[in-house]
């Protein structure tokens, strides 16, 4: 049986895992897609030249020398092939319970 996925809220948790799986399930609705932590530094500096509204803060190097490259994820969202959204995420690990805030 398939895995039913809530709507997306502003407070919703989610894995990576449970990320990829809303993505393999269609809940981010028709030709969309995500793709987390499968950039590079290179292939990065690409993306968010792509973006009038990027800046400093998300930068690979900016994230790597502020947070450390353990701390961060980068998240693409594609309508088909195309980028429709991207941000270079920090990773706050809260210890004892396996879990953790993302910050956008």
């Amino acid at each position: 049986m398939a895995k039913e996925f809530p709507e997306p809220s502003r407070t919703q948790i989610l894995t990576r895992t449970e990320a990829r799986e809303m993505t393999t399930k269609g809940a981010l609705g028709r030709n969309y897609h995500t793709d987390v932590d499968t950039a590079t530094a290179d292939s990065w500096a690409g993306v968010i030249a792509r973006f009038n509204g990027a800046s400093l803060y998300q930068t690979w190097p900016y994230g790597a020398v502020r947070w450390g490259d353990r701390n961060m994820s980068s998240f693409l969202l594609r309508k088909g092939q195309e980028i429709a959204a991207a941000a270079r995420v920090r990773l706050l690990r809260i210890p004892l319970i396996g879990r953790g805030i993302a910050c956008v």
